[in-house]
């Protein structure tokens, strides 16, 4: 966003304001647009109640169904995704959750188990998947 100086045809005491508010507006902004491992607030839920986004830097996971963090007081998960690598399958990255054909080999998604455990799963198909970043948006039980 290209800011815009207030000085012409602007008492002094306006154009300080107008520059406040758009400084204002542009961190807004920006924050909604972070991504961090320590817990942010990102919005609003339809029921009012505030979005919180957590990223959960899992590194490499070996085995599926591997808790990878927890989101405390979690209430209504919002969304869940995330990213992978896999040296091991021709060196190719992944969007999470990943759908192929052969399901049973090949698939990787990421839940929330027993209201709070953060888990990936994947197929028998892949040994490894490293570089997993898992980002969770979610309501809090204490808002």
């Amino acid at each position: 966003m290209e800011k815009i100086t207030f000085v012409d045809n602007v008492t002094k005491a306006n154009a300080e304001t107008f520059n406040t508010m758009q400084d204002n507006i542009e961190d807004a902004i920006e924050e909604k647009q972070t991504y961090s491992t320590a817990e942010m607030r990102i919005g609003t839920w339809i029921d009012g109640k505030p979005i919180y986004r957590t990223v959960i830097n899992a590194g490499t996971i070996t085995a599926t169904n591997t808790q990878v963090g927890t989101i405390s007081n979690l209430s209504k998960l919002v969304s869940i995704k995330g990213t992978a690598h896999s040296s091991a399958l021709s060196n190719q990255s992944y969007g999470i959750p990943n759908v192929h054909n052969d399901m049973s080999l090949y698939y990787i998604n990421a839940l929330i188990n027993n209201g709070s455990e953060v888990r990936v799963r994947f197929g028998t198909g892949i040994s490894q998947l490293e570089d997993v970043f898992i980002i969770v948006e979610y309501t809090k039980t204490t808002d």
